[in-house]
């Protein structure tokens, strides 16, 4: 059980709850998570499993797949989460066609 004060779920040994999660994101944070995972589900076959992947760098957060191919990672924050996605080679060059429509912040990243 993690108290209300952690920043981010980082003991290995303690999975988080669904509670805990939606605590630690909050109302407006949880909502947009929901959304994310609306548009996840109405796009790939999609399958989320809870995950502590990268040691004590992210901790917990949630793995999105659709059949063997990640997605992205979803590590949840106190009042917010952080989007990782991997973008291979093919994507990438993708990628590159669509910058131009996307707005100037996104093009910096």
């Amino acid at each position: 059980m993690y108290t209300s004060t952690v920043e981010r779920f980082m003991d290995k040994n303690v999975i988080p709850t669904s509670l805990e999660i939606g605590d630690l994101l909050g109302k407006e944070s949880y909502n947009r998570l929901s959304k994310l995972e609306t548009f996840l589900h109405d796009s790939y076959d999609l399958i989320r499993e809870l995950k502590f992947p990268f040691g004590n760098n992210y901790g917990w957060g949630y793995k999105y797949s659709h059949k063997n191919k990640l997605l992205c990672y979803v590590f949840f924050e106190r009042g917010s989460f952080t989007v990782t996605i991997t973008i291979g080679k093919n994507e990438l060059k993708k990628l590159y066609k669509e910058l131009d429509k996307m707005i100037p912040k996104t093009k910096k990243l």
